[in-house]
């Protein structure tokens, strides 16, 4: 409740109270630049058009202090006035580090992704994560020796060359596993173990065992028809041998169930020339277990599978009419799609939107993009005595 109650604070005084005019200061995250011209982020997520009239400003993600020259119909020129990026003060951290007995840089690092995922730096949620981090990085470092002592001395077992095989993939899987991922976890209630951190990982990089239940249900239903989680949960109700030889999805389903709690999950199939194409989106809610989306304020991760030029990943922000996105693909086809951005920019134009800044990728696994996509909002500071 008190972390709803704050969202809803800071929202309201973003929509009401905020007033941007000639020779005021804002801090503000550059997410486009080209020629001088490009767009801010503020902390709010407020995305406003801007011209910079300083020298040697870049786009990254750190927050900058602005004063603000002029403000035009539809954006504002500024000019860059100092670094004001926000941190957790020194002695606050310092008092958890002391109390908690935990290294400072640990506690630095564990207080600032609670910061970015919106969540209390209570002593239960930075120990949790202090300790999952710390068993985490122990198992990185395991050699073949240690998990075959580890075998033997705990289990009283003599691990097979395929058992061995077995294990050394599963923690390979969790080397780009980070703080931010643990933080991920516990903001939306699932237990931090190695089998929710690789199924949870799996479920963001990739929805191919809940497409595989559409196409049997599509098997009695027209194709692309869009199916949220509480449809699919429905239809396999009413018919539960779609859930044959998909031991994938029941795996999986406390997992998903869980995220649905905070994000808003679509999947449709398509079929082009007689073969199935598997589509995707995700949307977080405005609020913490609130099904709230604002339209005019909202993020939205589209995957498609096409016929001619493989999985396309979108990462698109709207702000009002104006739209900010992400594209990934495989590399082969990067400089197709940015030839063809003007026909995407036209065709937002006709239904009255505003493309101000748009990217091409590579594709890779999307688990952090999509973590730090969705959570990058910023508060200014935490109060750690919560």
């Amino acid at each position: 409740m008190k972390i709803e109650a704050l969202e809803k604070l800071l929202n309201n005084y973003s929509n009401n109270n905020k007033k941007l005019y000639e020779g005021s200061t804002i801090n503000a995250k550059i997410i486009a630049l080209e020629d001088n011209k490009g767009a801010i982020k503020l902390y709010d997520g407020t995305i406003i058009p801007a011209i910079f009239v300083s020298e040697d400003i870049k786009k990254g993600n750190q927050f900058l202090k602005f004063k603000i020259e002029k403000v035009e119909e539809n954006q504002v020129i500024v000019r860059l006035i100092g670094d004001s990026k926000e941190k957790p003060s020194y002695s606050n951290l310092k008092s958890i580090s002391d109390n908690l007995s935990i290294p400072f840089n640990k506690v630095e690092e564990i207080v600032n992704s609670l910061i970015k995922f919106n969540l209390p730096a209570t002593d239960e949620n930075v120990l949790t994560l202090f300790n999952s981090l710390k068993s985490l990085e122990a198992l990185k470092t395991l050699k073949d020796e240690d998990i075959k002592n580890i075998f033997k001395n705990f289990l009283n077992l003599e691990i097979s060359e395929e058992d061995l095989s077995f294990v050394k993939i599963q923690i390979q899987a969790l080397k780009n596993i980070d703080i931010d991922f643990l933080t991920f976890l516990l903001e939306n209630k699932i237990d931090i173990s190695i089998k929710n951190l690789l199924n949870t990982k799996k479920v963001l990089n990739g929805n191919d065992f809940i497409n595989f239940i559409i196409q049997k249900l599509n098997q009695n239903h027209s194709l692309n028809k869009v199916y949220t989680l509480e449809n699919i949960f429905e239809e396999i109700l009413k018919n539960t041998e779609v859930l044959k030889n998909n031991a994938d999805f029941i795996e999986k389903f406390d997992i998903i169930n869980l995220l649905s709690k905070n994000y808003n999950f679509y999947f449709f199939n398509t079929s082009v020339n007689d073969n199935v194409y598997k589509n995707s989106i995700i949307i977080k809610n405005k609020y913490k277990n609130k099904r709230v989306i604002d339209i005019n304020d909202v993020k939205l991760y589209i995957k498609v599978d096409t016929e001619n030029i493989g999985t396309i990943e979108n990462y698109i922000h709207k702000h009002n009419d104006n739209i900010i996105i992400n594209i990934k693909c495989d590399k082969k086809y990067i400089d197709y799609i940015k030839a063809n951005l003007k026909i995407l920019k036209e065709s937002l134009n006709q239904i009255g939107l505003n493309l101000i800044n748009s990217s091409v990728e590579e594709i890779k696994t999307p688990h952090k993009d999509i973590i730090n996509f969705f959570n990058d909002f910023i508060i200014n500071e935490l109060d750690v005595k919560v």
